[in-house]
């Protein structure tokens, strides 16, 4: 909500109003801008933090798909390790792939086809 208002507190919001001379991030030294704190820090524990973030979002939002009229769909999902999934008392249904496409997903594919396409 406060990056809405424009009053998450950040250094350049700091800076402004007199309690700082530094722009930077503490952490990266990149410009701080909300964005910036929300997810764009580049430092290894803010980035953690923000894929931790995401994933906890994406699990919520699986258990909820997983209710409706469409959960018997084979769903893909990237959201973390299944022991993240469980602390939040969520669990895989038989039909989630967790990370990986399962081989039987693209028979067609060879291998190197297959890889072609995945880092593509």
């Amino acid at each position: 909500m406060q990056c809405r208002t424009g009053t998450l507190e950040n250094q350049k919001l700091a800076c402004r109003n007199g309690r700082t001379t530094n722009t930077r991030c503490q952490l990266c030294h990149g410009y701080e801008i909300q964005i910036h704190m929300l997810s764009g820090c580049k430092h290894e524990t803010m980035s953690k933090m923000v894929t931790e973030r995401h994933n906890t979002a994406s699990r919520i939002i699986i258990k909820a798909v997983s209710k409706g009229a469409y959960a018997r769909i084979i769903t893909y999902t990237d959201v973390g390790r299944d022991v993240k999934l469980m602390v939040q008392n969520l669990t895989r249904s038989e039909q989630t792939a967790n990370k990986t496409l399962p081989d039987w997903f693209l028979p067609h594919l060879s291998a190197t086809d297959f890889l072609k396409l995945i880092k593509a």
